[in-house]
């Protein structure tokens, strides 16, 4: 539902991830977003192959669960940083609603103004601004650096 697997999606979010984790500096961030790019052209590559087709609905989970990821991370982020304003987390947060609310409504609603082409578009391009306005957060990657380091420390105790 809130996963698509368009080309323009695919292309888009690896190019936002690119930004972000080169021009950004923001490597971690910048990596999820280019790994879910990355999930998001498996499942299209199996779902247009005639031969891994059976292999769709396994192949699901890792866009779900990088989706997952990004979304925590993004939302984490917001909620650790003293960086920005809480006008600027707001902003995030509420295009974050906007974008998750359009592609529900788009699922679900039986309405003529959701068969027209352009706004497949629009629930991506909303979800875009919140990666941009989180991911050039000036904090963000000392704050992902933190859980990564605190997550490595558990798995070596482990």
């Amino acid at each position: 539902m809130f996963i698509s697997y368009r080309k323009f999606d695919i292309i888009t979010y690896f190019i936002i991830g690119i930004l972000i984790a080169l021009s950004g500096r923001r490597y971690i961030y910048g990596g999820i977003i280019i790994a879910y790019s990355s999930t998001l052209l498996l499942q299209h590559s199996i779902t247009e192959s005639a031969i891994l087709y059976k292999y769709k609905n396994i192949s699901f989970i890792l866009p779900v669960i990088l989706f997952i990821s990004l979304l925590s991370s993004s939302l984490y982020v917001l909620s650790k940083t003293t960086s920005v304003s809480d006008k600027q987390k707001l902003v995030s947060i509420i295009f974050l609603i906007l974008s998750l609310t359009h592609s529900i409504a788009r699922n679900i609603s039986t309405n003529d103004i959701f068969k027209y082409e352009i706004t497949k578009y629009i629930s991506t391009l909303l979800f875009i601004v919140v990666l941009f306005t989180v991911g050039f957060i000036p904090d963000n990657q000392v704050i992902l650096k933190s859980i990564y380091i605190e997550e490595k420390d558990k798995i070596d105790r482990f």
